[in-house]
């Protein structure tokens, strides 16, 4: 499956890349989203999590070949925080975790199927506070398997957001909110080579 969007992605960059002396800045990028991105958010709601190592390495290089056509750089210029700033996106797992975030707002918010519903479980302590009231139960579990299941992933995920972005009450301003948060820890990363940043740990 993963090698099969893989293989379609870059088929279109190729495509792109023989059209790229009629398109500018404004057209490339909304060729990448309609063409492109929709296959990586296809990736990220259904089995990202569950793809080895390697295979999430070959996906974020794919989408870096994506950036690099958007801002015309060379193929194998580095890319860092400013580059998917400007085209304003995450990188692959990160939005992953952000799609994660979004499944359980709508857990929170009364927006979401029964059956995932039925995935979590609020914090439920004798002393009620405005933070652990916000919170989810993280469930136990043993293997990688159950650690990359939604039930796991998403109180993980959603535990360490900041209260003010859990409050949020409107999906769309929530998903701003979550995309500016992980971009200041991706800039925090990149600046400052003494922080250890990793949201799978």
């Amino acid at each position: 499956m993963a090698h099969g969007v893989i293989r379609k992605i870059n088929n279109r960059l190729t495509f792109l890349h023989r059209k790229d002396q009629f398109l500018n800045y404004k057209l490339r990028r909304l060729l990448c989203n309609a063409l492109i991105q929709s296959s990586f958010d296809y990736v990220c709601s259904s089995w990202y999590v569950n793809l080895t190592k390697k295979m999430k390495l070959r996906l974020q290089a794919t989408q870096n070949k994506c950036i690099r056509l958007c801002l015309r750089l060379g193929n194998r210029t580095h890319l860092n925080y400013s580059d998917f700033k400007k085209i304003n996106w995450l990188p692959v797992e990160e939005r992953v975790f952000q799609c994660i975030s979004a499944h359980v707002f709508k857990f929170f918010n009364k927006g979401c199927p029964a059956y995932v519903n039925d995935l979590f479980l609020t914090i439920n302590n004798s002393i009620i506070t405005r933070q652990n009231s916000m919170g989810l139960y993280q469930p136990y579990r043993r293997t990688d398997t159950g650690k990359n299941t939604l039930s796991f992933m998403g109180p993980k995920i959603w535990n360490k957001l900041p209260m003010q972005i859990r409050q949020c009450k409107v999906l769309n301003t929530f998903k701003h909110k979550v995309k500016d948060y992980f971009f200041d820890l991706l800039h925090q990363k990149e600046t400052n080579q003494f922080i250890f940043y990793s949201w799978c740990d």
